[in-house]
């Protein structure tokens, strides 16, 4: 009786992005979050940290992407992954409704409220915006 072979183990790919770099670029994230969380919310300054932020995701993503050759290439996501974020933003969305629409936002307080008694310090409002950072990241940066 022949012994069934197991398949040969993937190894991943290494990324030409090392280590050094990738601790540099979390390390100016902090400090690109540190420094727009000094700004005041719907200011030009904040507008321009936020839209900042954006350029710098966009371009870095793009670096990564055309600059990682050894990466493996990932088969297209599976629908159930967009099933998900599709039901994540409409539960978000009809959370921000109903609080609206409910009036007492003691008992009932949307995303904006929460977010402003958890921002109330600028360390606060820079980890905020890091782990906004972040997602942006997971999302765009693969």
């Amino acid at each position: 009786m022949r012994r069934a072979e197991s398949p040969p183990a993937k190894v991943a790919a290494r990324s030409r992005w090392g280590r050094w770099p990738r601790v540099a670029l979390f390390a100016g994230g902090a400090a690109y979050a540190w420094f727009a969380a000094g700004s005041r919310p719907f200011s030009t300054g904040g507008d321009a940290a936020t839209a900042g932020a954006f350029a710098l995701m966009a371009v870095l993503a793009a670096v990564v992407r055309v600059t990682d050759t050894q990466a493996v290439s990932r088969p297209p996501p599976a629908k159930g992954r967009l099933l998900a974020w599709v039901v994540a933003v409409a539960c978000m969305v009809g959370w921000e409704l109903a609080t609206l629409f409910a009036g007492n936002s003691h008992l009932f307080p949307t995303a904006s409220d929460l977010y402003n008694a958890a921002a109330s310090s600028r360390l606060a409002k820079s980890v905020v915006f890091y782990l906004w950072l972040l997602l942006g990241w997971g999302l765009f940066g693969r």
